[in-house]
């Protein structure tokens, strides 16, 4: 087709001028319309180069749909040379679809995975869609009888992305998930298939294959009744509704066994005879592996034979099954009790207490278990305190292994006391273990978040292991949470007093490569961190008098002094900015002040001599001095 010889719809036109700015009309008249065949020829490309080029429009926006199956595209002038539309036309561009469908599909590549309208239409014209829609169907069906589910998969989800609303596609490709056992997605296109089309009995048969192989039995009788309703004479319905009510039978017949083994299993445990009761209840659940009450009553059996693991095991298993049966926790708090975790089973038996408050014996019974935990409970607290004190009496006179040792005994009692991961990790700090400390402090956080006298210990751990951003959030996490803690603020003190020096180190580095500017940026960050150490002025002086900025080198100067007055380095810092500056007299009185502090420092008798040879316009030697010689 011509571009002159379509007639696009009115509001077609309307959004033609909105988004190229001229008009259908004048850009018929002015000659810049043209199909996909005589734009290459006017362009001087070829059809993968143009194709390149309508990728390109696409990306930027400049494509529109224009209605009857076509799509126009401007292309900007430094794609084509000039500007330019195509509209590309669906003969001239695919007409051997079908042939590269078979030929070459798993060379075909499609951005996102998927098509959206303007690639369909692009790849796909009007004209053509049925035909590869019925290719590609044709193409996965032979698939499904080669066994090659997979690849039936990706023919019908390319045929979907052409004919998104085919109920047929949807129910074919079902199928094929249903053989692959990807029963999520192919209940996704079963469900699909019967919103597009309701009134089709086969998208029923689908919907219920899918609960048969899921094991919804009574899910997969209602859908493929359902389907019958819609066509009674359907076969594949009636099959598969028969083998859903034989599945359902047998079941109900295993069920059956099930339970007369559950009543002989409570006859042998009412005789204690708990290793029959056990077996039976094995047979029942191997019958019926998902009836909670069959793992509950063999939990019980095993506590009977003190195999309380496995006890745990069949309590958590009836929890599973039945998460709002309350004596699924009372199996698990007994299991967990007698296994001495005291602090879970008391969990356990409040869990159910809440589950079921209205049942009076189940109340009753639960209490009394929970109080024994209680009591036990109490009795470990009182134990593990006197560890800790033990523990501080230790640590208090540096038996740092000591402590450890009561503080694990205390721990052992008491598993939720945070204060006795904060005392532990205290101790392994002092004997420099800080992975063990980092670890307790975390379980210190975990079991009591609200502490900030954890964060403190976890920051710690983290300085301790260089890790200085780890140990900064914590001290920050504390003290969010007591802004006045004293312990946190030394903390975040400490960490800062780190970065500050690692700061510094990195500003030596800088200088070193000449960097001076970065030099003066991590020094003046780490000034903000510790303002009181006086390095840090003396080498941001050195930077600036680098950088001829003589008057910040000299401010810095006096700020180290005024920090360090006995240090000799300060004055030197002085003399050097004094020097730059022009005033010899002072650079003069600064060396030798830090001439006198260091006697024995042979650069600044060097340097000294030097501001001496200025002043007196000649050479100046100064004799070595002894450390000990009295100061001038």
């Amino acid at each position: 087709s011509k571009p002159v010889e379509l007639t696009p719809p009115a509001a077609k036109l309307a959004d033609f001028t909105a988004k190229f700015g001229v008009t259908w009309s004048q850009a018929l008249g002015e000659g810049i319309v043209y199909n996909a065949v005589d734009a290459c020829d006017v362009l001087g490309v070829d059809a993968e180069a143009l194709d390149s080029q309508w990728a390109l429009a696409k990306a930027s926006g400049d494509l529109l749909k224009f209605g009857g199956g076509f799509y126009v595209g401007k292309l900007s002038r430094a794609q084509a040379g000039k500007g330019s539309s195509l509209v590309p036309s669906a003969n001239d561009i695919l007409s051997d679809m079908p042939r590269s469908l078979y030929g070459g599909f798993d060379a075909l590549s499609f951005p996102n995975g998927s098509l959206d309208d303007t690639e369909k239409m692009l790849l796909f014209p009007e004209s053509v869609i049925k035909t590869a829609v019925d290719t590609l169907k044709e193409v996965a069906i032979d698939d499904f009888k080669g066994e090659n589910y997979e690849r039936a998969v990706k023919h019908l989800t390319v045929a979907l992305s052409l004919d998104e609303k085919s109920h047929v596609l949807y129910s074919n490709r079902c199928t094929a998930y249903i053989a692959l056992e990807h029963y999520e997605k192919a209940m996704e296109d079963a469900d699909e298939c019967v919103r597009l089309q309701p009134s089709w009995a086969k998208g029923y048969l689908r919907r219920g294959s899918v609960y048969f192989r899921m094991g919804q039995l009574e899910k997969s009788e209602i859908v493929l009744k359902e389907g019958l309703e819609l066509d009674p004479g359907n076969d594949a319905l009636k099959k598969e509704l028969e083998a859903v009510m034989n599945a359902i039978a047998e079941r109900m017949a295993r069920q059956r066994e099930s339970l007369e083994a559950k009543e002989k299993a409570i006859e042998a445990f009412n005789e204690q005879n708990y290793k029959g009761a056990v077996d039976l209840l094995k047979k029942a659940i191997k019958l019926d592996p998902d009836n909670h009450i069959f793992y509950s009553n063999r939990a019980a059996a095993y506590m009977a034979l003190e195999a309380y693991e496995k006890a745990l095991a069949d309590a958590d298993e009836c929890i599973r099954l039945q998460p709002s049966w309350a004596k699924g926790y009372s199996r698990r708090g007994a299991a967990l009790f007698r296994m001495d975790k005291l602090g879970p089973a008391r969990d356990a038996f409040e869990k159910g207490l809440e589950l079921d408050p209205e049942n009076a014996t189940y109340v009753r019974c639960t209490r009394q278990e929970l109080q024994l935990v209680m009591d036990a409970i109490s009795q470990r607290k009182e134990e593990s305190l006197e560890f800790k004190e033990r523990a501080i009496e230790a640590f208090n006179v540096q038996n740092f292994k000591r402590a450890e040792q009561h503080l694990s005994s205390a721990i052992e009692l008491d598993p939720e006391n945070h204060v006795f991961f904060s005392n532990r990790a205290a101790a392994y700090m002092a004997m420099e273990k800080f992975d063990r400390a980092l670890k307790d402090a975390n379980e210190c956080v975990r079991l009591q978040p609200t502490w900030a006298k954890g964060y403190s210990r976890q920051a710690a751990a983290f300085l301790s292991m260089g890790d200085l951003p780890s140990a900064r959030e914590a001290c920050l996490k504390g003290l969010d949470l007591e802004p006045g803690n004293m312990q946190v603020k030394d903390e975040l003190r400490r960490v800062e007093i780190a970065e500050s020096l690692s700061l510094k180190d990195s500003a030596t580095e800088a200088f070193k490569a000449q960097d001076y500017e970065k030099a003066v940026e991590d020094l003046t960050s780490a000034i903000t961190l510790d303002p009181s150490n006086q390095v840090f002025f003396s080498n941001r002086s050195v930077a600036f008098t680098a950088m001829q900025m003589y008057e910040k080198a000299l401010e810095d100067a006096d700020e180290c002094i005024r920090l360090q007055p006995t240090w000799a380095k300060g004055y030197s810092r002085r003399a050097a900015a004094k020097f730059h500056l022009g005033d010899l007299q002072a650079a003069k009185l600064s060396y030798s002040k830090a001439w006198d502090l260091e006697p024995n420092n042979a650069k600044t008798k060097a340097d000294l001599e030097h501001v001496l040879s200025e002043i007196a316009g000649m050479k100046v030697v100064l004799p070595d001095r002894d450390s000990d010689a009295p100061k001038r």
